[in-house]
């Protein structure tokens, strides 16, 4: 089978000059958008202009079994013509992508034998994982085969579908969709879950209103749900933001629910993976999982004052301390009037008897009510108290 030919077939008269030396060995896993500071990996499509194609070549080696596809311009010299594969079409870059990329799914459906579908990022992603790469060199090493590769820090996308076999079912056509939607990132299938390790332009630590929207359109395809992790520039902590973006997506998934939300960041939700490490570590040492002695004494009171009045004043306190103490925005949350909200946050410092005024105070409370937040819905449990006793007040555990 002529991979090339059937490549040329479907971009059809929209190809004017061609000049092949050599087809490929194997369907290539992906396409490769040249950069000018970055090698070429064998048996690979590459998409670039005619200049870009010129400069790749004065730095680097170029494999046999690579094909390059450039928009073809009228001024432009094909230099490049003799010493490599070229084809040049009519459709500009982003247009030349996409249809290659459809192609290479349908050679893949139609041609499953043909070649390895394992890209080198597949390797390389569960080898990190499996800790088989663990040293910097190495891990430096397997960056250089990458189909792409950045200086820019990068984040960890893990999806995983609503039905765990929903990607094993499809994994070509998953990868496909990522690709297209994050062209410059690299896209593997590992233990059910599809990982994309998208590399953030700029300084900005929050994923673009764009790339959110398609990320977004392809969850909801799938019926999936994304953890993202932070950003960072140290690639030797891959495995380790892999870790953390998963262990969030099954935090957030469980305890929001009905948040109608499918991409769970590290950025908003990160603070549940640290009470998370928290309460995992507390039942290590302790042998018992009753958090409620990391948590200020003031929760407890407000537990069985809720329990015993039917009231809701832990809740309120968490979404009053989560919004800065505004009371007009956590009034609209809450759908409560002004004044209910003001007249109940008096009712909560009276009953935790501490001052909401002292920020360490307010920070020892956020965190008491957020760990209780995860332990009743990740969890699923709620804290062991001792009955109250008429000399004790309402505060002891």
């Amino acid at each position: 089978m002529k991979i090339i030919n059937y490549l040329l077939q479907t971009l059809g008269s929209t190809v004017k000059n061609i000049h092949i030396k050599n087809d490929l060995r194997t369907i290539p896993v992906q396409i490769v958008l040249l950069d000018r500071n970055t090698p070429i990996p064998a048996d690979s499509i590459c998409i670039g202009t005619i200049d870009e194609i010129a400069a790749v070549m004065k730095h680097y080696e170029i494999p046999k079994s690579v094909v390059f596809f450039a928009p073809l311009e009228e001024q432009a010299q094909s230099a490049a013509a003799p010493a490599v594969s070229l084809v040049e079409t009519t459709l500009n870059l982003i247009p030349l992508y996409n249809k290659l990329n459809q192609a290479l799914l349908s050679l893949r459906k139609a041609f499953p034998q043909v070649g390895s579908l394992e890209s080198s990022f597949d390797v390389f992603f569960r080898n990190i994982v499996s800790r088989e790469l663990s040293y910097e060199d190495e891990i430096k090493s397997g960056l250089y085969e990458l189909p792409f590769q950045s200086a820019e820090a990068y984040n960890l996308f893990v999806i995983e579908a609503s039905d765990p076999g929903r990607f094993q079912s499809a994994p070509e056509e998953i990868k496909a969709d990522l690709r297209n939607a994050f062209p410059t990132s690299n896209v593997t299938l590992f233990s059910n879950r599809a990982v994309v390790m998208y590399h953030s332009p700029g300084r900005s630590i929050h994923l673009a209103v764009e790339r959110q929207e398609a990320l977004q359109s392809i969850l909801e395809k799938y019926d999936a749900y994304a953890g993202i992790s932070n950003h960072t520039r140290n690639f030797e902590m891959i495995r380790t933001e892999y870790l953390i973006a998963k262990r969030i997506l099954s935090i957030a998934r469980k305890m929001f629910p009905d948040s109608g939300k499918r991409i769970f960041t590290q950025e908003e939700y990160g603070t549940y993976f640290i009470l998370d490490l928290c309460y995992r570590q507390y039942e290590q040492i302790c042998h018992h999982d009753n958090v409620l002695y990391l948590t200020h004494p003031g929760l407890a009171a407000l537990i069985r004052y809720d329990t015993e009045h039917n009231t809701n004043l832990r809740e309120i306190l968490l979404c009053y301390l989560l919004h800065d103490r505004n009371l007009t925005k956590t009034s609209q949350i809450l759908f409560m009037h002004r004044n209910t909200t003001m007249n109940k946050i008096n009712r909560i410092v009276e009953i935790v008897e501490d001052d909401l005024e002292d920020p360490l105070i307010r920070q020892r409370l956020l965190f008491s009510c957020m760990l209780y937040d995860y332990y009743e819905k990740y969890k699923q449990k709620s804290f062991k108290l001792l009955p109250v006793l008429e000399t004790d007040g309402n505060k002891t555990p």
